[in-house]
């Protein structure tokens, strides 16, 4: 099955200038509901409707230790950072559960993954993976991702 479909992409999403930890600092500099859903709004994109979409959907599961496995932070300025967490988003389909890879080598390939982007960004995917990004970044709720791309967050409840 093919986790990771955004089902609200529009044809003109966005190539990202500003990378997730970046948008989410936004968000929490701003109060107003409506200012913070056109933070998210103008920075639509690929890799920052998966990292929610993950986060705030129940169904999507990933077959990871939880916490923050040991990795080498990557300390350097997101421009200057190995590789971009947009080139890696499609590879988080490889440690949910049902994936091909098999259990004993997700969690090397994750830390690998990690290793490869800023750090600000490799905590959000580790937030994300534990479903904890409100932890990280209060500002970030299932209300504020509802309004501002409404079938992102699906209600499995319903489904059963």
């Amino acid at each position: 099955p093919k986790i990771f479909t955004i089902t609200n992409t529009t044809p003109h999403m966005k190539k990202m200038k500003l990378s997730p930890h970046e948008i989410f600092e936004k968000l929490q500099e701003v109060r107003a509901m409506k200012d913070r859903v056109q933070i998210l709004e103008d920075n639509a994109s690929f890799a920052l409707k998966t990292i929610l979409q993950a986060n705030f959907n129940d169904w999507v599961k990933f077959e990871l230790p939880e916490g923050s496995p040991p990795y080498t932070k990557d300390e350097n300025p997101p421009e200057h950072s190995a590789g971009r967490i947009e080139k890696v988003i499609p590879q988080l389909k490889l440690f949910v559960e049902g994936s091909k890879l098999p259990s004993y080598k997700k969690e090397g390939r994750f830390v690998q993954l990690l290793e490869s982007i800023h750090h600000k960004d490799a905590e959000i995917l580790i937030a994300m993976k534990d479903k904890s990004l409100m932890k990280l970044y209060s500002a970030i709720t299932p209300a504020l991702v509802k309004k501002a791309f409404p079938l992102l967050i699906r209600d499995t409840a319903s489904k059963k």
